[in-house]
C-alpha cells in the first residue's frame, strides 16, 4: 500500500521556500530534500512527487502563526466550475473547466487550489516571494476565480 509522502516540517523558512519554489515553479512537484523519507517508498532521486497544495499551505500557516501572524487558508476554484456545479449543468460530454495556472503554460491543471494568506499576502512557493492577493490572482490565473477562506 502506498502512503502519500509528507513534507518535512519547516526549520528555516527561507530555505524551505527556496526548495519548494525550485520544483513547484517548474511542474508543481515536491523537492526530494523536503520529503519525509520514511513515508514514501524508496524511489530514484529523479522521480517526481506531485505536490499537495493543502499540505504546503498548512505548513506555511503553522510557521507564520509561530511568528505571531494570523494566517488563513484560502480555497480557490474556477468560477465556471462553481457556477456549473451549482446549476448541475455539466453534461457527460462537456469538458470540465479547471484551473490552469498561467505560470505552467497549460501543463498543469487543478480542480481547485489552496494557499495560505497572511496580512494581505498570498504565500504560494510557485512564486519566488509572497504576493499581494490581487497581484497573485492576476499572475496565476487567466480564468475568473472564486476565493473563499476555509480556515482562519
Amino acid at each position: 500500500m502506498f502512503s502519500r509522502p509528507r513534507l518535512r516540517p519547516i526549520v528555516d523558512f527561507e530555505s524551505y521556500w527556496a526548495s519548494l519554489h525550485r520544483t513547484l515553479s517548474e511542474d508543481y512537484t515536491l523537492p526530494s530534500e523536503l520529503i519525509e523519507s520514511d513515508v514514501s517508498p524508496q524511489a530514484a532521486p529523479e522521480s517526481r512527487v506531485p505536490a499537495d497544495c493543502s499540505e504546503i499551505a498548512i505548513e506555511i500557516a503553522k510557521d507564520l502563526a509561530q511568528k505571531g501572524l494570523k494566517p488563513s487558508a484560502l480555497f480557490i476554484a474556477n468560477r465556471a466550475v462553481v457556477d456549473a456545479t451549482r446549476r448541475e449543468a455539466i453534461a457527460d460530454n462537456t469538458p470540465f473547466p479547471s484551473l490552469r495556472p498561467k505560470v505552467f503554460n497549460g501543463e498543469v491543471a487543478w480542480t481547485n487550489h489552496i494557499v495560505c494568506e497572511a496580512e494581505g499576502l498570498i504565500y504560494d512557493p510557485v512564486f519566488p516571494e509572497p504576493l499581494p492577493r490581487d497581484e497573485y490572482l492576476n499572475r496565476m490565473f487567466d480564468e475568473e476565480v472564486m476565493v473563499n477562506p476555509i480556515v482562519s
